[in-house]
């Protein structure tokens, strides 16, 4: 039953990951990230958005760009941070239940958009806004 809504997304997804590029200019130096670093973006802006949550200050229109060099260690800890934040959630769920599991999935699925997976205009500014 759910089937024709996931392809009529997949198909309006597509749709907008054509249109950041060729109508709005999403392409370029600025976008040229490898798999690996665009990993390591959204590792970084899932916390972000998780801290943002907790304590949203400052806020602010445009934050800067962060440097992403995947040959820097310590820029992995976001992306395996998160991965074992999943892990232990899914561990624990039999004693805390599967609420906190489901809550940090759908979050991250919410913002799977924004990750830093596609090519979008606003990445060449910075890769997380206040209005995600």
């Amino acid at each position: 039953m759910m089937i024709p809504f996931f392809t009529l997304s997949a198909g309006f997804a597509t749709l907008t990951i054509q249109l950041e590029k060729l109508n709005v200019g999403a392409i370029g130096p600025d976008w040229d990230f490898s798999f690996l670093d665009r990993f390591l973006i959204a590792g970084r802006v899932l916390w972000f958005y998780i801290g943002k949550l907790v304590w949203p200050n400052p806020i602010i229109f445009i934050y800067p760009r962060w440097i992403i060099d995947d040959s820097i260690w310590w820029q992995y800890i976001y992306p395996l941070a998160f991965l074992l934040l999943i892990f232990i959630l899914w561990y624990l769920r039999k004693h805390i239940n599967r609420g906190p599991l489901i809550a940090i999935l759908f979050f991250a699925g919410s913002l799977f958009p924004v990750l830093g997976f596609f090519d979008v205009f606003f990445i060449s500014y910075s890769f997380v806004a206040d209005h995600f």
